[in-house]
């Protein structure tokens, strides 16, 4: 069976109890106060600032963790940002694969356009290694000029010689005018009054022979 006559705590030891549990709390935390101010003017009498940088340093030691070291460092700008610092670049001469040289000619290179130009004197030849028209007309006008003759389809327009000579032949040309001679006003084998007929037997002198 419980007791309830027996007697509990008096109320004004409780009221006591409370007064000096708070005069406790009140001291240490001026205390704590105190010491946490002096630590933190401490710190901060050790810290400069630097003006031409936005860290703060410290005077203390960083031998354990050098964290300022670390953020401090060299922020890489234009292309190293790219680039790593361990990767070169090649150059444009090196990284271009080399082309090879070509070997194809411009004009037509059988048999008969061979044999066609190496009838032709050495300075007529230089014509066939000119792959502008413009450059070819300049120098067979001064070859013309010069009394050389200049079979101008071939030579100048760059007719193939071979298919050229065969038209010619087939037409029944064994000549045909050079460059400063006049035009053939009739073909092989017509008759026309107010023409001149074509002679196959009696080709001018400096004309292109056919065959």
């Amino acid at each position: 069976m419980i007791n309830f006559s027996a007697k509990l705590p008096s109320f004004q030891h409780g009221t006591k109890a409370t007064a000096t549990c708070s005069r406790s709390l009140t001291a240490n935390s001026q205390r704590l106060a105190t010491a946490s101010q002096g630590a933190f003017a401490q710190t901060l009498s050790g810290m400069t600032a630097d003006p031409n940088c936005s860290l703060v340093r410290s005077g203390a030691s960083g031998s354990q963790l050098p964290v300022t070291g670390q953020i401090s460092a060299t922020v890489p700008a234009g292309l190293s940002v790219l680039v790593p610092p361990t990767q070169t670049v090649a150059s444009a001469a090196s990284a271009a694969p080399a082309k090879a040289a070509s070997t194809t000619q411009w004009y037509a290179s059988s048999t008969a356009d061979n044999k066609y130009w190496a009838q032709q004197p050495a300075a007529v030849q230089a014509l066939r290694q000119m792959p502008s028209e413009a450059q070819r007309e300049q120098l067979a006008s001064q070859l013309a000029a010069q009394g050389y003759s200049i079979d101008v389809p071939v030579m100048v327009w760059g007719w193939d010689a071979g298919i050229t000579t065969q038209l010619r032949e087939s037409a029944g040309y064994t000549w045909v005018p050079s460059a400063l001679q006049q035009n053939v006003t009739e073909a092989p084998g017509l008759t026309t009054p107010g023409f001149t007929a074509y002679n196959p037997a009696n080709p001018p002198a400096g004309s292109i022979l056919v065959g």
